[in-house]
């Protein structure tokens, strides 16, 4: 027998959508997604989802939490009602993790779609890519470094220039940013010299890439490291002064993934759809998640040198406690020299 439709699969379950019976109009639960980014942000998202034709005017539900709270809710033994139906994350290591502790839900896409994924229970829908940015009024063109030894030799050469001028986002405190600097440590000889150099100049360290980058455009610092594309773009829609830079060495990719929590697979006696994270998949989503700034899968992004993070338990590296401790120092004693 043919097997159906994720899409039918879904506007069959009373979990999701809204219908009428009995001619009165019934409320039915919608789809809970909850991510790490703001409501404004996912609101393109969030209306792919819910008012695409193809998923059937779907009502979506966006809830945003922290990654440590995100990682909480899924790990405890909360009620499974409170649990959301879907999670997006831009922390690939914490997705594994939660997968490898059994706290995900495994999925199957729809036939004749592809995607990275782990052990079927974490799926990569896109990726963010590390950039460089700097005000166009402030750093002229040619002075702006297109690869990490050129970025070093600035912050070296031009420090009295550039003290109290850059900027970092901490990584203490950011999980991507943790992220982006755990993967530039294993492929770059560079980094601990620029994080040197960085604090040499006296960088500044915001707590988010939105607090970076609001400083960059109030002439606060002239230059960002290792700044999501994401956010980048964004902000550069908003202040065209704002310089995206590529880096021309290698640029760094970390997927954005979409998980079904393990608990939340029945609710109400009623069991998800097998296919649920296919809705990600869809071309209104895909083309909210180009939207947004990410690069959705499948899709050319036009830079050379891309290093796209694959999902495994390498990941998890960087997440035991004793090595994350040990990075954590050896980073703020670069960064922050008194």
């Amino acid at each position: 027998m043919k097997r159906r439709s994720f899409l039918s699969l879904m506007l069959a379950t009373p979990l999701l959508g809204a219908g009428l019976s009995g001619g009165a109009a019934q409320e039915r639960q919608p789809l809970v997604l909850m991510g790490t980014e703001a409501p404004e942000v996912m609101r393109g998202l969030v209306e792919a989802l819910g008012q695409s034709a193809e998923s059937g005017g779907l009502a979506v539900d966006y809830r945003q939490a922290r990654p440590a709270q995100i990682v909480s809710r899924l790990s405890s033994q909360a009620d499974a009602a409170a649990l959301p139906h879907l999670v997006l994350l831009p922390t690939p290591d914490l997705a594994v993790y939660l997968a490898n502790e059994g706290h995900t839900l495994p999925q199957a896409l729809p036939a004749g779609l592809q995607a990275p994924h782990w052990r079927h229970e974490v799926f990569v829908v896109g990726h963010d890519a590390a950039v460089f940015v700097t005000h166009k009024r402030r750093v002229a063109d040619e002075e702006g470094p297109r690869s990490r030894i050129e970025l070093a030799r600035m912050l070296e050469r031009h420090r009295s220039r550039f003290q109290g001028r850059v900027g970092l986002v901490n990584i203490g405190i950011d999980n991507v940013a943790y992220g982006y600097a755990a993967q530039d440590s294993l492929r770059s000889a560079l980094f601990w010299r620029i994080s040197g150099a960085f604090g040499a100049s006296r960088a500044r360290i915001f707590d988010t890439p939105e607090e970076l980058l609001a400083a960059l455009s109030e002439g606060i610092i002239d230059f960002g490291y290792n700044v999501p594309l994401s956010a980048a773009r964004r902000a550069a829609s908003n202040d065209p002064e704002i310089q995206i830079i590529i880096p021309q060495d290698y640029v760094l990719a970390l997927p954005w993934t979409v998980l079904v929590p393990a608990r939340a697979g029945r609710q109400d006696g009623m069991l998800l759809p097998s296919e649920l994270v296919g809705l990600f998949f869809l071309p209104p989503v895909r083309q909210a998640l180009s939207g947004m700034g990410l690069i959705p899968i499948g899709a050319g992004s036009g830079m050379e040198n891309m290093q796209m993070i694959e999902l495994g338990p390498e990941l998890l590296v960087f997440l035991d406690p004793l090595k994350r401790s040990r990075f954590l120092d050896t980073w703020f004693q670069q960064v922050v020299q008194n």
